[in-house]
């Protein structure tokens, strides 16, 4: 994003090199290992299972995981826990461990599934062997590409985060996720007589699901937050509070609701909704506590404020006092937040058979588009360079407020996709982008807020 490079500052190149890495993943589910083999080997191989093995079955999980593990490991340690909060150099140090480790995750999950795509093969229980079958199954090739993929898919990502628009990960997992939504909704797009789905079924809930999208983008887009947010404090905390995470409880919970109906009675339906609303409570209550502590929002506002604005203890003191009155009514907004998405959940049809978590889904949909639109903003009336990789999203206000007091143009890159997942998203990177000119004098701000660090720098490019 430097000077250098001016054709990749360009929003249209940004933005089509985003909606091709998007797409890639919602071409790439039509491509199958069988078919794919076959084109080029013919019968000289053999596949138990031959509608299986997608190209892209493992999709980003391998590197969700040890972006996480990373993550908890860090925090676990002592002496690690200041690398979370440093800057581009520690941090970018955990992203290439994360990614080190993400390979061999690849390379395992890999295996299981070609040894057990192989199982036919290799299993004999005593029974008459199988009519033999021309051909081979291709373990080491299945192998290969299987592992192979969640590394292509990882590239894309980066390609995204350099060359692109908003979070590369965001827009890779929407990717992989629009297919499997795409053949449910085909599925019930036949003649209703077909289906047996009534058309006055279907739109209603599609005016629900419109609905609950704008409810979900007036709260993530800030406007919510003068309804609690006070005149003296610096900033409000971000809405939801809990982030994401309840909704995904309350929707898997949902989802047991079948295994659930075995062991109770049909006069009692109305528990299993009413505890995955309470659970959803329950969840947003104890993650916005622990993401939006007072003491610790206190802490956090303080150390980025102007060191002669007067006592570092009075102020933090005077923020925390302002952070815990604002918790419990941001905490009952997270709360309407989580019911907004996960109570349509349980309007859907059975018979539309759409993913349980199209509508967590969907809000991810909502915060990758205001990412890319407002960095696609940023980027029509200036240059911008990474200049600080945050460790939160509880940072991003108070970090965006002492860079404007030292006269520093800057904008957070991804906060609504992070801010969906905490601290649990270190795969969706949180970067602070002033103008190439003002990277040193940033950081030297940004270090304030983050136990003094780093040295001085004097490179341009994160």
């Amino acid at each position: 994003m430097d000077d250098k490079r001016p054709l990749l500052s360009q929003v249209p190149f940004r933005l089509g090199v985003t909606l091709a890495v998007f797409l890639i993943p919602v071409l790439g589910h039509g491509v199958t290992l069988p078919g794919l083999f076959h084109a080029l080997w013919g019968d000289a191989v053999h596949f138990p299972e031959p509608e299986g093995l997608n190209l892209f079955k493992l999709g980003l999980v391998p590197f969700l995981c040890s972006f996480v593990v990373v993550e908890v490991v860090t925090a676990l340690v002592p002496s690690w826990r200041i690398l979370r909060r440093s800057g581009p150099i520690e941090r970018g140090g955990l992203r290439t461990l994360a990614r080190v480790l993400g390979g061999v995750f690849a390379v395992f999950a890999a295996l299981g599934v070609a040894f057990v795509s192989d199982g036919p093969l290799f299993l004999d229980f005593g029974e008459d062997p199988a009519p033999v079958t021309p051909g081979s199954f291709p373990f080491l090739e299945v192998w290969f590409v299987l592992a192979a993929a969640p590394f292509f898919l990882h590239a894309l990502t980066v390609a995204v985060d350099r060359y692109g628009l908003g979070s590369g990960y965001a827009a890779v997992l929407l990717g992989l996720a629009v297919p499997e939504v795409v053949e449910a909704l085909m599925r019930w797009s036949l003649p209703w007589a077909r289906t047996g789905i009534p058309l006055g079924t279907v739109v209603p809930l599609v005016l629900v699901l419109g609905a609950v999208l704008v409810c979900v983008t007036w709260m993530m887009t800030g406007t919510a937050c003068e309804l609690f947010s006070h005149d003296d404090a610096p900033v409000a905390p971000r809405i939801p509070t809990g982030g994401l995470i309840p909704a995904y409880l309350a929707t898997g919970f949902i989802g047991l609701l079948p295994l659930t109906l075995l062991f109770g009675r049909s006069d009692s339906l109305w528990l299993q909704p009413a505890c995955a609303v309470a659970l959803l409570a329950v969840a947003t209550g104890v993650l916005s506590a622990c993401f939006f502590w007072p003491g610790v929002v206190g802490s956090r506002w303080a150390a980025y404020a102007d060191p002669n604005g007067g006592c570092s203890s009075q102020v933090r003191t005077h923020m925390t006092v302002r952070a815990k009155a604002m918790l419990p009514t941001a905490t009952a907004w997270s709360v309407l937040f989580g019911l907004v998405v996960v109570l349509p959940t349980l309007l859907i049809p059975k018979e539309l058979d759409l993913p349980l978590m199209t509508l967590p889904g969907l809000v991810l949909a909502v915060a990758w588009v205001l990412d890319v639109s407002h960095e696609a903003r940023g980027l029509r009336h200036r240059t911008w360079t990474p200049a600080w990789p945050l460790h939160s999203v509880l940072d991003v206000e108070p970090a965006l407020g002492a860079l404007t007091a030292a006269d520093i143009p800057a904008m957070a890159r991804g906060a609504s996709v992070r801010g969906l997942f905490h601290i649990f998203g270190p795969y969706h990177p949180l970067d602070v982008l002033v103008p190439p000119g003002h990277v040193e004098a940033a950081r030297r701000v940004l270090g304030r807020g983050n136990g003094g660090w780093p040295p001085p720098v004097t490179d341009t490019v994160a």
